[in-house]
């Protein structure tokens, strides 16, 4: 038995998301140099090979025909997706990263794929090592096998590591967590295409601690200078009296000691906290101490318009007790040119809601929901007029005016509307390939609103003058297809 093998990708309703998704949201700054692409037909195969390809680069066509004993090709596997044997789209490599494409097979006697498993080293980009470098870090094994000697050995962990080796697992198509030994008989895996990528977990072994006393500029005292600040705690164990005592202070609230985990999430920690699964890669982990102070930033730049300050020494950021207000700490700015295109509205910030709130100098900073007690205060404008520009030409499409001598360019005032400032546009003719569909802006959100000669004019969420406003064409098709 012999098969034709193409390296195509899944059926076309899938070709579009293979194609592009796993390339999306790579910058173009990591698109240059060359990858490994690794084509694992079975093990001990010795058709198994590898490619040079870089990113963008087509896979060339087709693949050699590979015989394997007693089993039929039923397609390849990549990250857990299948692809099937029979897809007929050349394959671009849109990756920054080494790939390995595994081939799925099928018993001539009961048609049960094979399971096909990838060993993965890093873990929360730690990395575990082989005890022998020659290891193999993809392998197969047969519905109702287990791994055995497959399972890597690895190099025990050296003492003074901050991480200690938990065991093998793998996800499975619920991404439910499951652990894996070198016992563990593979039948029923609950995974994608019978693909498994099986990981060396590690746990934090012990955290080494530092504690900070300074938040946003200002500092906590130790009771005991001799205190030490930097500190390790073992997994499972708390700080206990290591956690430093501080001076009582009749200035700023103390609120507690913090950290950040790696999801960027506040997190308070006591002398009874049990550090386990603390979400932390990197060490030390900064443990501070958080006073209710906050931290304001003005901003003078809104939607494209500058505040100017009246006394250009006046500091832009500076800090507020709980309780107090910001007096004469807010800015005073310069007042407005009556011919500028906008209109000082007042001080607001944004709370972690996003919800939008105005402050004044009376305002009392009290509960203002925004973590870590920062703030960005920011002099809001409004449009006084807005600066249009009408387009006619629309992919390729261009409309004319009824008057050739209608303005192209006009300012309409913020709450009026275009009215007669809408130019008028001659009918399309009807073998013409395009429609006109109306008049169009896109904001700053980039979404497309429509525009009639009694729209409002305000708030429009535009950035930049002039506005451009479009007219809008779509295709039709003239005769036969």
């Amino acid at each position: 038995m012999r098969n034709r093998f193409l390296f195509l990708i899944f059926a076309a309703a899938l070709l579009f998301s293979f194609s592009f998704a796993f390339g999306c949201g790579v910058s173009a700054d990591n698109k240059d140099g060359e990858y490994t692409l690794t084509f694992f037909f079975f093990e001990g195969s010795s058709d198994n090979r590898t490619i040079r390809v870089s990113y963008g680069d087509t896979v060339p066509l087709p693949l050699p025909t590979v015989d394997r004993e007693n089993y039929e090709f039923v397609g390849w596997t990549m990250d857990g997706e299948r692809i099937d044997a029979d897809a007929e789209t050349e394959f671009i490599y849109n990756f920054v990263v080494d790939k390995t494409l595994v081939a799925l097979y099928s018993s001539v006697d009961n048609k049960d794929p094979e399971y096909t498993v990838t060993f993965e080293l890093t873990y929360n980009g730690v990395r575990s090592y082989l005890k022998d470098e020659n290891t193999p870090l993809s392998v197969t094994v047969k519905k109702g096998e287990t791994l055995g000697d497959k399972l890597p050995e690895l190099e025990p962990r050296d003492d003074s590591d901050d991480y200690e080796f938990v065991g093998w697992f793998y996800k499975d198509d619920n991404n439910e967590e499951i652990g894996i030994t070198a016992e563990t008989v593979f039948s029923d895996m609950n995974v994608q295409s019978f693909s498994m990528v099986i990981y060396a977990k590690l746990k934090v072994a012990f955290y080494d601690v530092t504690f900070e006393l300074t938040y946003h500029g200002i500092r906590s005292c130790l009771k005991d200078e001799n205190t030490p600040l930097s500190v390790t705690v073992k997994d499972g164990e708390t700080l206990g009296d290591k956690l430093p005592e501080l001076e009582p202070r009749d200035d700023y609230e103390f609120v507690g000691w913090f950290y950040k985990n790696d999801n960027n999430k506040e997190t308070r920690i006591t002398a009874e906290t049990v550090f386990s699964d603390m979400n932390v890669q990197s060490f030390p982990m900064v443990i501070y101490a958080k006073l209710k102070v906050y931290a304001v930033t003005f901003e003078l730049t809104y939607h494209g318009g500058r505040s100017y300050l009246k006394d250009e020494n006046t500091p832009l950021s500076v800090t507020v007790k709980g309780g107090e207000t910001l007096g004469d700490k807010l800015p005073e700015l310069e007042p407005r040119d009556p011919s500028d295109n906008y209109e000082f509205v007042g001080w607001f910030y944004k709370d972690d809601n996003d919800e939008e709130t105005e402050i004044t100098a009376e305002t009392a900073f009290s509960d203002m929901n925004v973590q870590s007690f920062s703030m960005v205060i920011y002099a809001k404008l409004k449009v006084v007029f807005y600066a249009v520009t009408f387009e006619l030409t629309y992919n390729g499409g261009r409309s004319y005016l009824k008057d050739e001598n209608t303005p192209l360019s006009v300012t309409v005032i913020d709450g009026e509307t275009l009215g007669d400032k809408l130019p008028e546009l001659e009918p399309r003719d009807d073998s013409d390939d395009y429609e006109f569909v109306g008049w169009f802006y896109k904001n700053d959100n980039n979404e497309e609103i429509k525009i009639t000669a009694e729209t409002v004019f305000s708030d429009m969420n535009v950035q930049g003058f002039p506005m451009v406003i479009y007219a809008k064409l779509k295709k039709v098709w003239i005769g036969p297809f």
